[in-house]
Order: C-alpha cells, then sequence, then structure tokens
C-alpha cells in the first residue's frame, strides 16, 4: 500500500487555513476573506463546509512526472493534503482571472462565483483535473 493511501485526510477547519495561507500569499486578506465565502456559500446551500465539497470534487489523485532513467512519464500518487493545496491553487488562479463590473476585481465574488460553480459541475477546472490525470506518453 502507498503512503499517500494511509494519510488521513485533513480535517475542515485545516482546509480553510490552508486556503487563507495561501490567499494571504497571493497578495489577499486570507482570513476574513475565506470566512466571507464560507459563509456565503453555507447560506447558498445549506451544508456545513461547501468548500471542503468542492475541493473534494475537484482535486486530482494522481499526476505524472518524467523518470530521469526510463525518459517516460510515470505516475505519483499524492498525498491528500498536497492533492488539496493543488486544486486550492486551481481555485485562486481561476478566481483571480476574473474581473467584474468597470474591470474592477473582487475576490469574494469571484471565489464564491468559481466554488458555486464547482458545486455546479460546470466548472473548466474539471478539465483541468482530466488533464492532469491523462497519462502524457
Amino acid at each position: 500500500m502507498t503512503p499517500a493511501a494511509n494519510h488521513r485526510p485533513t480535517t475542515p477547519h485545516a482546509l480553510l487555513r490552508h486556503l487563507s495561507a495561501l490567499l494571504t500569499k497571493a497578495g489577499q486578506r486570507g482570513e476574513p476573506l475565506v470566512s466571507s465565502v464560507n459563509a456565503q456559500l453555507r447560506l447558498r446551500y445549506g451544508v456545513d463546509n461547501p468548500i471542503q465539497i468542492a475541493v473534494d470534487a475537484i482535486k486530482p489523485v494522481i499526476k505524472y512526472y518524467k523518470s530521469k532513467i526510463t525518459r517516460r512519464f510515470v505516475p505519483l500518487a499524492l498525498y491528500p493534503r498536497n492533492a488539496e493545496a493543488m486544486a486550492m491553487r486551481w481555485v485562486i488562479e481561476q478566481a483571480n482571472g476574473k474581473s467584474y463590473i468597470g474591470g474592477r476585481p473582487d475576490i469574494v465574488r469571484a471565489l464564491v462565483d468559481e466554488f458555486d460553480s464547482i458545486i455546479q459541475g460546470t466548472s473548466t477546472l474539471y478539465i483541468k483535473r482530466f488533464n492532469t490525470h491523462r497519462n502524457p506518453n
């Protein structure tokens, strides 16, 4: 059994702390922004942790890296925390590309819209996850 299969999944609070840390690194204010996004999504869907549901829906299970020995792409199972981090980086990257009325960015609205589209199943991040799982050989 691989070490990734034995690793415990993260708790919802740890996921929100990690998301706020990623947003802080991206130049946004972290914790109040995440709590606002989480509150809006909770009201919209009526579930305890909609961010966890969205991240679980798009997080990759494996990724491919190029082996130095065989010169071919080899699959690598991702730890749950690394997979969640990759999914959250994808969401932040997608949300940073959105602009609204007057061309002004609104990161809270962009994150809510992106998590909303993930939960509804219409996000382009599903294609990104599919391409990550696809063997490039």
